[in-house]
């Protein structure tokens, strides 16, 4: 590999034919609480996207730090499509439509904004608190000031696109702010920063790779078992994947 951007080139090229079900396979299962992020010109937007069924249509809600909005769904095969109206700020109603693949508890895919391309989006389905016989773990990991203590050393399970990678890092945090190192067994120790609210987190990684300046950003929620799930960026767009953080006793 010459440089990252090939690298990422090939990655991108790779996804249309990935992105295919057969006709014949069954539809995946959609319905739960996903945790979202959403790539945009804007930058990078969590959100919290509900989807369960009502009679033989797919319904749901999803919300962000913008509001909560009703949305409706459709899945054939693996591919999943949700349709919303986002109120933008001092107009009317955009209509969002994502289409994307599920994978297990992931998806992935890209999206439209009044029928042009905004972005891409990634989402992790959570579990759900009354499957679990141990929901006190989650509020467990918070100290007193109501944050997750994300303080420690973490083993990360990272997917782009085809390809996986296992980088590890350090944090420390310091109320709300997070600090550390990161390490790619490819391009060696990076500093990272960021902060966390409540059980979200985000934070960016700061890489140079053969003389690029390179940015990835984290964005994640504290599960109830004590991993970190989320998405990533890359390179502001130029890649996108799915992370999963186990921390180190």
């Amino acid at each position: 590999m010459k440089t990252l951007m090939s690298f990422v080139l090939a990655a991108c090229v790779a996804v249309p034919a990935a992105a295919q079900a057969p006709a014949s396979a069954p539809a995946a299962d959609a319905l739960g609480t996903w945790t979202a992020s959403f790539n945009t010109q804007q930058g990078v937007i969590p959100a919290t996207m509900k989807l369960q069924k009502s009679g033989d249509k797919i319904v749901g809600t999803i919300g962000s730090q913008d509001g909560e909005t009703t949305l409706e769904a459709e899945v054939k095969g693996k591919t999943l499509t949700v349709w919303f109206n986002y109120q933008a700020g001092g107009g009317g109603p955009v209509p969002i439509e994502m289409t994307g693949t599920i994978d297990g508890d992931t998806a992935k895919g890209t999206m439209t904004a009044g029928g042009s391309p905004a972005g891409d989006w990634t989402a992790t389905r959570s579990k759900d608190a009354k499957d679990t016989k141990e929901p006190a773990r989650d509020t467990a990991a918070k100290p007193a000031g109501g944050n997750a203590n994300l303080a420690g050393d973490w083993n990360v399970s990272l997917q782009l696109d085809t390809i996986t990678a296992t980088p590890s890092m350090t944090v420390k945090q310091d109320g709300d702010k997070l600090t550390g190192e990161y390490v790619s067994q490819q391009y060696g120790k990076f500093p990272l920063s960021g902060s966390v609210k409540g059980t979200e987190m985000t934070f960016t990684v700061s890489m140079t790779v053969e003389g690029n300046a390179i940015n990835a950003v984290y964005t994640g929620v504290l599960q109830a078992d004590g991993t970190l799930k989320g998405s990533v960026d890359i390179a502001g767009g130029a890649m996108a994947g799915t992370f999963t953080a186990t921390k180190r006793k």
